[in-house]
């Protein structure tokens, strides 16, 4: 903790911070969110997650 800071201050930097880094993964890496029949089926008949649109294009043009 920072001193100077309160308990509930730290808490929901923290809790950003996280909802951040979630949102980034989801982004960049992975398909957390499934709304859809579709992705529901991928899920359970695949036991993984589904890759991102933007990540299967990174791949295709090689960007680093």
């Amino acid at each position: 903790m920072i001193p100077g800071l309160g308990f509930k201050m730290t808490l929901w930097s923290g809790l950003l911070f996280l909802f951040a880094f979630l949102e980034f993964i989801n982004y960049y890496y992975y398909q957390l969110s499934h709304d859809s029949k579709n992705d529901l089926r991928y899920l359970l008949q695949h036991k993984r997650l589904r890759h991102s649109l933007l990540y299967r294009d990174m791949k295709k043009r090689k960007v680093p």
